[in-house]
């Protein structure tokens, strides 16, 4: 199941379905998975490492074990922007675009513009709590992904 709809898309690009193509279930889907690809490879360890750390404070961090990701537990509604700027950035944007030359055409640069915007999505989702971690069916603070300790040398 994609984490968007045309009327999602639509949203950002009203006139979409104005260019002769009715149907994009297909690419919303390939933005689906390539998202949740995104998520297992570079979100999950992260956010597995920092929820272990945050409730390592109030139990012994060896007792945790690291999580297999479940999908499920996911916050779909707050990764349906980043899915919808994935799916035009990379497979709707170019599917309309009729040119291929280095300055590109509008739908091109449109694309550029969401590979930015998903960038912008994706940097914010790293700080939001997007998992439920103790699959209790809320999204509380403990399991938002925080910035990571850092050591600061002097």
């Amino acid at each position: 199941m994609a984490y968007a709809t045309i009327a999602d898309v639509q949203m950002f690009e009203p006139s979409i379905l104005d260019n002769g193509i009715a149907d994009f279930s297909n690419e919303l889907q390939l933005a689906t998975d390539d998202l949740l690809d995104t998520v297992k490879t570079d979100w999950w360890p992260q956010a597995v490492t920092r929820y272990i750390g945050n409730i390592g404070q109030s139990q012994d961090v060896n007792s945790v074990a690291f999580p297999i990701l479940d999908i499920a537990r996911l916050d779909i509604l707050k990764l349906k922007n980043a899915t919808v700027y994935l799916a035009l950035s990379l497979y709707i944007m170019p599917k309309l675009s009729s040119r291929r030359d280095a300055d590109g055409d509008a739908f091109t640069r449109k694309s550029e513009h969401f590979t930015k915007m998903f960038k912008r999505e994706w940097d914010l989702l790293g700080k939001r709590a997007i998992y439920d971690f103790n699959n209790d069916g809320q999204f509380t603070d403990i399991e938002r992904a925080r910035p990571a300790r850092r050591l600061i040398r002097a």
